[in-house]
């Protein structure tokens, strides 16, 4: 069998494509989220999350003009209170890291119980871990 030249380029590009979207770093399985201020830290099974719920649910950027920027496939992920501090963030229920991720994980899980669906801890000991 013999392959043009640009079908042999265009199959190139699809499996490399392929490879990188393969190998792309998609964080740790589990993870525990906290900030200096914080008194406990939440455990986060990243990985059953990202089976479920698309990474733009939680993750995303900022614009220049500080607005939300949505989340593109290969982003690199940036700390979440390096916006989400009362300096950057002029909303007082997103100014932290806690509040952002109050607002976002808890409003997620109990719209899916609402729904009848599996859904995650709502209560501070669902997710705080003692040290």
């Amino acid at each position: 069998m013999v392959i043009s030249a640009t079908a042999a380029g265009a199959l190139f590009i699809l499996l490399s494509a392929g490879m990188a979207s393969a190998e792309m770093d998609k964080g740790d399985a589990e993870l525990v989220l906290r900030t200096a201020e914080a008194k406990k830290p939440a455990a986060f099974p990243h990985a059953r999350h990202q089976a479920i719920v698309p990474c733009a649910e939680c993750h995303h950027g900022k614009n220049d003009d500080g607005t939300q920027k949505p989340f593109v496939e290969g982003q690199k992920i940036g700390e979440c209170a390096s916006c989400h501090n009362k300096q950057d963030m002029p909303n007082a229920q997103l100014n932290s890291f806690k509040n952002a991720a109050h607002a976002n994980c808890k409003e997620c899980h109990k719209e899916l119980a609402k729904a009848g669906k599996a859904a995650g801890p709502t209560k501070c000991s669902g997710c705080h871990i003692s040290q």
